[in-house]
């Protein structure tokens, strides 16, 4: 896999029991459009691609993380008790399926995904508007035995 994934399946069980409440909050936030996940688990070649964007490529900068040395948390990694992916990225179309870039329509992120327990690319020192990801401070979810 070069590109992103979509696939729910791979987050932690912090993000996937936020997503549906997420998505619904930043929906509502959004009458007209619809929002869909557009990222969720990365591998190490597109992280990297991303990584060098900026800096050994042309284009933005887009990343903190090289893939390899300081992983993204759309990679597979063990936090919270568990080796999942701990983040996603949501994306905004328009009805006819165009996709949104423009960071105006992610602003409700800033509020929904603290609502939900999540930390939202807004607060990063370099704004990521449409990433969602893990609070660090929330423990490990319960575990249940039978």
């Amino acid at each position: 896999m070069l590109g992103p994934s979509r696939d729910p399946s791979v987050l932690c069980s912090l993000c996937t029991a936020s997503l549906k409440g997420i998505m619904i909050d930043f929906s509502i936030s959004l009458p007209g459009f619809s929002v869909r996940i557009i990222q969720t688990e990365r591998s190490v070649a597109y992280q990297q691609m991303l990584y060098a964007s900026g800096r050994t490529q042309p284009g933005p900068w887009l990343t903190n993380c090289d893939g390899v040395t300081t992983l993204s948390n759309h990679q597979q990694q063990i936090k919270h008790g568990e080796n999942a992916c701990h983040a996603f990225d949501i994306g905004v179309f328009k009805a006819d399926g165009t996709y949104l870039s423009e960071a105006t329509y992610y602003e409700p992120l800033a509020t929904i995904a603290p609502n939900h327990g999540m930390v939202s690319g807004w607060s990063f020192s370099r704004q990521d508007p449409d990433h969602v990801e893990c609070n660090p401070d929330l423990a490990a979810p319960a575990t249940v035995t039978a």
